[in-house]
């Protein structure tokens, strides 16, 4: 499965908002 340059950012942006949502929840 080939994926699409818009399509690997969009991944990406979702993998930083998961990550960062992880962390936030690690510091309250």
């Amino acid at each position: 499965m080939k994926l699409s340059r818009e399509e690997v950012e969009h991944i990406a942006e979702l993998a930083r908002l998961a990550l960062s949502d992880e962390e936030l929840a690690l510091y309250q």
